[in-house]
């Protein structure tokens, strides 16, 4: 077995007891556009979000600066 490691090829003969026979690879092709396709609509999710905030901020802000600008006067509770 060669392995590439920082680009130097290193040769291994492994002992027969540590070989494996495998039955099934992960598909690790589908397994990243899976996870890039979630990365994305999230993504996507967050920007949206984003904009709904803002635009709540936003006419938050243009109520306050179109609210009636009468003063609030603070009185004393009259004593029972």
């Amino acid at each position: 077995m060669t392995i590439s490691f920082f680009g130097v090829n290193i040769t291994q003969r492994w002992p027969p007891e540590y070989l494996l026979e495998v039955d099934c690879v992960p598909d690790y092709k589908k397994m990243y556009h899976k996870m890039f396709n979630a990365v994305t609509d999230a993504e996507q999710l967050v920007s949206q979000a984003s904009r709904m905030m803002r635009a709540a901020q936003l006419e938050c802000e243009e109520m306050y600066t179109e609210a009636d600008e009468t003063p609030i006067a603070l009185v004393e509770k009259p004593e029972e």
